[in-house]
């Protein structure tokens, strides 16, 4: 006799716990499981600022490659210039690329443009503001003339093969202009790390898409990927993933084997459908779930074999202050830098600030042009809380409460 199938039984939803860390240990424990991308690159010059430069580069060239005149005005043999009043007869003209092709014998001179290389027989340079021409063609000079005389040196300035870009240099327009001078038209640098970035929830809809009750924009996303872009990382951003651990899971192991860090925002709390941690459970590790922050305690840090997974709040001012207290610093240390410091101005207090004594507290504030301060928070979940505010001010657990007239160091968004 066929039996009847057992009816399924609903599964019983794995409880999370927390495990509170204090941000100076989570970030201690997120920075030491990070090893820089070690992938090397050739970029175009005009793409290279702020990029980091993979092994040292040497001149492929001598500059200047031949003596050459400093200043506008006369070619001479000093010998020919020992006293003032001089006259010398001008038989030629030198200019940049264009050079006088015969040489300076005893009493003659060439008129020279800065730049130009100095002709056979010379070896100093005298200024236009010390000589006056005649109409006979011949030149009196008024300031004797010293050997070497505003003449710049073959090699003086870069000798061939002398190393011009160090490995591990951020490169800035500055080392640009040097290596562009030098003949060089790219550079090895590290790649930068990939990146994904993408907000989870079933109820979260994509600008421009229609909004059914109780559907909401994705704010998120573009500001996370934005946030990374500027610190020169390689940002895709995706979809909205739905709200299940099997989906969750299935995105995290296979963007893993193509990004070097991933970046999602909700799910990440430790409710009924928040399936961040169960998802990175799964396939990866997790180092990190919940941290001493207001706003942001659940922070999730992973890892999906050498990929790094950030799971941020859903809520848009928790979401950010998390990316610039954790994500930055990571992203930055996976593509290589060391040191950066991150913008902060002082400013004046024109009101007192509440944080929660037990946590670090982070807090939303406006600073105008004459350097006053006031808080902008209206609660996590709150867009304007960050989208109407200049940037953030960190105040320690336990520290005494700000008050109005203090001095506070502003991080900048």
């Amino acid at each position: 006799m066929a039996r009847t199938p057992a009816r399924a039984r609903k599964e019983t939803p794995k409880i999370i716990a927390w495990k509170l860390h204090e941000p100076h240990d989570a970030a201690l424990q997120i920075l030491g499981a990070i090893k820089p991308v070690t992938r090397l690159e050739s970029v175009a010059l005009i793409d290279a600022a702020d990029r980091i430069v993979a092994r040292e580069v040497k001149s492929p060239v001598t500059l200047p490659a031949y003596d050459t005149s400093e200043r506008d005005g006369y070619a001479v043999a000093s010998g020919d210039v020992a006293k003032v009043g001089v006259r010398l007869a001008c038989i030629g003209e030198a200019t940049a690329g264009a050079p006088f092709n015969g040489s300076i014998r005893r009493g003659q001179c060439v008129r020279i443009a800065t730049g130009a290389l100095i002709p056979k027989g010379a070896d100093a340079v005298v200024m236009f503001e010390d000589s006056r021409a005649s109409k006979d063609g011949r030149v009196e000079f008024s300031r004797l003339a010293s050997k070497r005389q505003w003449i710049a040196r073959a090699g003086h300035d870069v000798r061939k093969g002398a190393v011009i870009l160090k490995a591990g240099d951020v490169i800035t327009p500055a080392q640009i202009a040097l290596a562009s001078a030098c003949g060089l038209g790219a550079v090895p640098v590290r790649a930068r790390p990939k990146a994904l970035v993408f907000t989870t929830g079933n109820e979260v809809k994509q600008p421009g898409q229609m909004l059914a009750p109780g559907d909401v924009y994705d704010g998120n996303t573009s500001a996370i990927a934005a946030l990374l872009k500027r610190h020169n990382i390689d940002v895709t951003a995706c979809p909205t993933v739905r709200d299940t651990e099997h989906t969750m899971t299935v995105k995290l192991r296979e963007s893993a084997k193509r990004y070097d860090i991933i970046v999602f925002t909700g799910g990440t709390s430790v409710g009924d459908k928040d399936f961040g941690r169960r998802a990175l459970d799964a396939c990866g590790r997790t180092l990190v779930h919940g941290v001493n922050i207001k706003p942001g305690k659940p922070l999730l840090f992973g890892t999906v074999r050498r990929c790094l997974v950030f799971g941020l709040p859903g809520f848009p001012t928790s979401s950010l202050a998390l990316a610039y207290h954790f994500v930055v610093p990571a992203a930055l240390k996976l593509a290589g830098y060391e040191d950066v410091v991150e913008p902060r101005v002082e400013g004046v207090l024109t009101e007192a600030l509440n944080p929660d004594p037990s946590k670090l507290t982070i807090v939303p504030v406006v600073i105008d042009g004459d350097g006053r301060v006031a808080g902008a928070f209206k609660g996590s979940a709150a867009i304007s809380s960050v989208g109407m505010a200049s940037g953030m001010v960190e105040i320690e657990a336990g520290s005494p409460p700000p008050k109005a007239g203090d001095i506070v160091a502003v991080r900048l968004f």
